[in-house]
């Protein structure tokens, strides 16, 4: 029996590598822009290529997600999306480069790694439907967070059980060491309330701060990763089983 022992381990170790998930790849093209400056070509460049690349792989990843919907009464299609996926640039290249209306346009054909997202460690209660009341820069990187834990959107006519609302604040400044970009700086207070008793059951303030083209970007960049920073909060999770 002790002679069979080793192509059993053998066996065994091929099933469970068998079983494992492989990233999976996937060739997409896509097309970034950046305003041109003549005293730094090689920064207007390298902008393109970093926004080509973002969309890259949101267009990679893209063809990963899955969408849940639910019909409520006298409320419309509704969808639910979870991403399932991250991806990872293996390689790339440049198919056309150009300069139009002042911006430099940048397209290129990338191969992408998709790995499985890593499980959230806090999820919502089941069923648990929630409405956002928030400035709209936060919204997507907020509406997100939500979902990806678990929470379904509803509209605030819907009777949802959880309204989120967040307020922004905004300081824009100019940098001389960031030129020609601008920054700010933003404050981003999010709230949790109860929908059917107005308790607030959770509130949080994130700061951040971001560059821009103009002012109006660097404020909407710098609202937008307070709300990422805030979509990961975990205690909002072990708040709201404590209350549903």
């Amino acid at each position: 029996m002790r002679g069979l022992a080793p192509g059993l381990l053998v066996l065994s170790l091929a099933g469970c590598a068998a079983l494992s998930p492989r990233p999976r790849g996937e060739t997409v093209t896509a097309e970034g822009w950046a305003a041109l400056d003549a005293k730094d070509p090689c920064g207007t460049k390298a902008r393109a290529l970093a926004e080509a690349q973002r969309r890259a792989v949101e267009k990679a990843a893209g063809v990963t997600v899955r969408a849940r919907t639910t019909v409520e009464a006298a409320v419309e299609l509704k969808q639910k999306i979870t991403a399932d996926a991250r991806g990872r640039i293996e390689r790339f290249e440049v198919l056309e480069e150009k300069r139009e209306d002042g911006f430099l346009k940048v397209r290129i054909r990338a191969l992408l790694v998709l790995e499985p997202a890593p499980e959230k460690q806090d999820a919502f209660p089941p069923d648990l439907k929630f409405a956002l009341e928030v400035p709209a820069e936060a919204a997507q990187a907020l509406r997100q967070g939500l979902l990806d834990r678990g929470g379904i959107l509803a509209s605030a006519e819907a009777k949802p059980d959880l309204l989120i609302r967040g307020k922004a604040q905004t300081k824009p400044f100019r940098d001389p060491r960031v030129r020609p970009f601008f920054s700010s700086r933003a404050s981003l207070t999010v709230e949790a309330v109860d929908a059917a008793t107005g308790t607030v059951l959770w509130t949080k303030t994130q700061e951040a701060a971001a560059l821009g083209s103009d002012p109006e970007s660097a404020s909407a960049s710098a609202v937008a990763s307070a709300s990422a920073s805030l979509a990961a909060a975990d205690e909002l999770a072990r708040v709201l089983w404590n209350r549903f």
